[in-house]
């Protein structure tokens, strides 16, 4: 019976520490990719999110979540510099005759503004 108790707790410990080298993996892979396409594409988008009035006037950062040849999503860290307040939002992109064109969709994931923006944005596999 000890036997038996052991060795299930040794197939557990190893489906957990597998899962666990799994979710490590995959959320390093989804970083680097993500700080990859920001290294590749983000000047192309330092300043596009001023096409959105609404989130803020001050860049604090930005990292390219989806990049391909007609769509891509970037997630901004705005707000106002002064105050030292940040809102972070995913804005979506498309290319209309070579140039990057705001879609009109974004979301505000967070935001030290107040309010109830209390989404999360996974870094950065969502």
């Amino acid at each position: 019976m000890k036997k038996v108790c052991k060795l299930i707790l040794k197939i557990l410990l190893i489906i957990i520490i597998c899962y666990i080298l799994l979710f490590a993996a995959k959320w390093a892979y989804d970083y680097s990719y993500c700080e990859y396409l920001t290294s590749k594409y983000g000047y192309q988008f330092k300043d596009l999110y001023k096409e959105n009035a609404l989130i803020g006037p001050d860049l604090f950062y930005l990292k390219v979540m989806k990049y391909d040849e007609e769509y891509t999503r970037v997630y901004y860290v705005t707000g106002y510099k002064e105050d030292n307040i940040k809102t972070g939002n995913t804005l979506g992109f498309t290319k209309v005759d070579g140039k990057w064109v705001f879609t009109g969709k974004w979301s505000t994931i967070w935001t030290e503004l107040g309010g109830s923006a209390d989404g999360y944005i996974w870094p950065y596999g969502r």
